[in-house]
């Protein structure tokens, strides 16, 4: 079975005030990264996106960002707030076998890593607020390890404004 999995970095977010977790935690979309998610949103669905499983970060501008792209029932994970890319792929290898595609809306840089360490050699630079990328592997959950995706798309903030 080819699994498949989406990697969303939230959209553009307010700047951060100072340096304490709890006022980061909140920091909400500003309206740029609404519109952003609400194209990015119409995008994935013209082009057949389907998601079985989403698991979000529970700061606020991931939670906006999975309400913006309609991700109706997700998973709010604590753990992916400032995850590393390791941190994300044991939550992706702890998924159900018989599921078919997963999200993950999560942050920089672990959600970068993660899709450097998984596509590589293939290159991902850069990976701006809003971005999409669909990969698919033919290993299980449990088997997914670095190099063992192919990216399908990606979709950047400049493809749908």
């Amino acid at each position: 079975m080819a699994a498949r999995l989406y990697l969303l970095r939230h959209g553009e977010a307010a700047s951060p005030e100072g340096r304490d977790w709890k006022a980061d935690h909140q920091r909400p979309l500003t309206a740029r990264g609404q519109s952003d998610i609400r194209r990015l949103a119409g995008r994935a669905t013209e082009q057949g996106f389907a998601v079985q499983v989403a698991l979000v970060s529970s700061a606020m501008r991931t939670q906006q960002t999975a309400a913006l792209f309609g991700l109706k029932s997700h998973r709010t994970v604590d753990a992916l707030y400032n995850a590393d890319a390791g941190d994300i792929l044991q939550l992706l290898r702890a998924l159900p076998q018989d599921c078919e595609s997963a999200m993950v809306v999560a942050h920089n840089p672990g959600i970068s890593w993660l899709a450097a360490s998984l596509l590589r050699p293939l290159n991902t630079p850069g990976f701006a607020p809003g971005t999409l990328l669909e990969m698919t592997f033919d290993a299980g959950w449990s088997d997914l390890a670095p190099q063992k995706a192919r990216l399908v798309r990606r979709l950047d903030p400049p493809d749908y404004r």
